[in-house]
């Protein structure tokens, strides 16, 4: 987690609020998704990328 950055904002900072995608393991914090996201979803996510 410690080399993970978002991939809208760039911080590497709020690891806990962080979601990584199932495919790519891209990282993105639940506030920088639109629409943003209030808690970590169970099960597979995948990004608007992938």
């Amino acid at each position: 987690w410690d080399d993970v950055a978002c991939n809208v904002c760039g911080r590497q900072d709020g690891e806990e609020r962080m979601i990584l995608c199932d495919e790519c393991d891209c990282g993105f914090h639940l506030e920088c998704l639109r629409p943003k996201l209030a808690e970590i979803p169970r099960g597979r996510w995948v990004c608007w990328g992938c």
